[in-house]
């Protein structure tokens, strides 16, 4: 650990001295990461134009972010709107340290993040959780071809899975063996691709790192943020109103889930998403990535046996008028047609959703409100490794973590979000956020932590789906949420301050409190929780192009 440690602050101080004052501009194939300010920024705009894009998703290339801002009329715009505008194309213009020479570089944006947590019951998860916490050190490493290829490394001094969720966690220190990542990169890829003038464009990336589909309020029922480290291949062909995607994503070693998905745009103000996809248990098979395949027509069922599992989602996104946008996910990896006898549970759920960005003034109103919904046997088959999640170890701890592919809810819940906020772009927000969970005995990764799936060998204990041999005989009968409920109820407040161009500083203390805790009658849990984060972007502090004139010439 301390050697690893001691690598990465010896490059940070190196590429500090050799490149802090060089900079080149991002590349077109650069991805914009899942959780980026970007994506409410331009969703922003674009209600406010009363319009839709295939915007809400993640990443998308820089080359496909140019595509949809060219949608938009800057003249039509509210001030708060330019502004956010204008704040969109100064990310896609920032520069960051970098050698050049022609069309290749060697870039780095270091950063670097102090942070402090405090809650007052540990029993009580963190609202300020995994996905939101900063790495103490980042120095991310892009190499670039002009706007054709961009190869990525997400190299950064970060707390493990295992400390960024422990409750005796209270910064984020990387100093002691048991708080240190020494994984060092948790989002890593190569992009390639190109765009013509008429903004229809092709991207090919694979790598390792998160994605995300729909832009919801809660994480998105189909595919999240919170689906951390998993490996896949990518090929999107985008325009500003039809869009293929093609997909592998690896869950387990020995499980990939394939899916294609076709979107189109009606009208400018209707967008609608429809996916299909597979998941056998088996090694990986060069049937599923046949662009055009339809996957239920191959019978799998009777090659497999009880070793697939197939997937459904579509998804749609509409704005009526100006400010408002109304949008629905859904999934599925069950259903019965009603000719059909029932002869396993259902596995869906759903996602609905509205809300507003008002530009007021100086700054921008946003109101949101979301449902959702899912079944008890949503994203659960016949085993573990043909459900929709993750079993993980990491190298400072032998105990195995897990992770649903979609939002942490899962299945056998119900729930909504209320969100208020206001911001004024690059100065300040606040944001205001009421969840209400009920919590099925389903619900969340404790089935798959209590049935001993593992990722030795991948082998489990006792399994929750329906059988007649165990005491889930009857589970096709089960209504979600179902047992004793749980009744979670977290209020959250968060100010973020941008001090200067490259200092920002957040605060946000949280409450939460639960009815029939772990779903127990008898339990009732509280905790007050509050976190501090500041974070210093070190290229915007200073920057100057290095070209390779300076480098191998007499550098006049």
């Amino acid at each position: 650990m301390k050697k690893s440690f001691k690598i990465l602050i010896s490059s940070i101080i190196s590429f500090s001295l050799l490149s802090g004052i060089y900079a080149a501009q991002r590349g077109g194939q650069d991805l914009i990461l899942p959780g980026s300010w970007v994506y409410d920024a331009l969703q922003s705009i674009e209600m406010e134009m009363a319009r839709v894009t295939f915007s809400d998703q993640a990443p998308v290339s820089i080359n496909e972010l140019k595509c949809y801002m060219k949608e938009i009329d800057y003249e039509r715009l509210s001030e708060p709107g330019k502004e956010q505008y204008d704040r969109i194309q100064s990310y896609i213009d920032q520069m960051n340290w970098s050698f050049n020479w022609g069309l290749f570089s060697l870039g780095t944006e270091p950063g670097l993040s102090v942070e402090g947590y405090y809650k007052s019951n540990p029993d009580i998860d963190w609202i300020y959780d995994y996905t939101k916490r900063q790495a103490f050190a980042d120095l991310p490493i892009t190499l670039g071809i002009g706007d054709y290829v961009s190869v990525y490394m997400g190299l950064q001094a970060t707390q493990s899975f295992l400390a960024r969720t422990s409750n005796n966690n209270y910064c984020n220190q990387i100093f002691t063996p048991d708080t240190f990542d020494a994984v060092l990169t948790h989002e890593n890829y190569l992009s390639a691709g190109y765009m013509w003038d008429n903004g229809v464009g092709i991207n090919l990336r694979f790598g390792s790192g998160t994605q995300s589909i729909g832009n919801s309020l809660m994480p998105s029922i189909i595919l999240s943020e919170y689906f951390t480290d998993a490996p896949f291949i990518n090929l999107r062909l985008f325009s500003p109103i039809f869009n293929y995607n093609m997909n592998v994503t690896q869950l387990t070693r020995e499980s990939y889930l394939y899916t294609h998905r076709i979107e189109a745009v009606f009208f400018k103000k209707l967008q609608l998403s429809f996916i299909e996809g597979v998941l056998p248990y088996s090694s990986f098979d060069l049937r599923f990535v046949n662009p055009f395949a339809i996957f239920h027509g191959y019978a799998l069922f009777h090659e497999y046996d009880a070793k697939v599992n197939s997937f459904f989602a579509a998804k749609f996104s509409f704005t009526p008028c100006p400010y408002l946008r109304l949008y629905g996910l859904y999934a599925q990896n069950e259903h019965t047609m009603a000719s059909e006898p029932a002869a396993s549970p259902e596995g869906n759920g759903f996602q609905l959703g509205a809300e507003t960005y008002i530009p007021v003034q100086n700054g921008i109103i946003h109101v949101g409100l979301e449902f959702y919904y899912s079944t008890p046997y949503f994203l659960i088959k016949e085993t573990p490794n043909i459900s929709f999640a993750k079993v993980f170890t990491e190298m400072n701890s032998g105990g195995d973590n897990f992770q649903l592919m979609g939002n942490p809810l899962g299945a056998d819940s119900l729930a909504f979000k209320v969100a208020l906020g206001y911001e004024v772009p690059e100065s300040y927000s606040i944001d205001f956020a009421y969840d209400f969970a009920a919590r099925g005995i389903f619900s969340g990764t404790k089935i798959f932590k209590e049935s001993g799936w593992n990722k030795k060998d991948l082998s489990y204990n006792d399994w929750v789906y329906p059988d007649k041999a165990n005491k889930y005989s009857d589970g096709i009968s089960y209504k979600s949420p179902h047992g004793t409920v749980a009744f979670e109820n977290k209020i959250a407040v968060k100010g973020t301050w941008y001090a200067t161009p490259w200092l920002t500083v957040v605060v946000q203390p949280g409450y939460t409190f639960i009815f029939n805790y772990d779903n127990d009658a008898d339990k009732f849990r509280h905790g007050f929780e509050i976190a501090l984060s500041t974070r210093i972007n070190f290229t915007k502090i200073v920057n100057k192009k290095l070209s390779s004139d300076f480098l191998f010439t007499d550098g006049k």
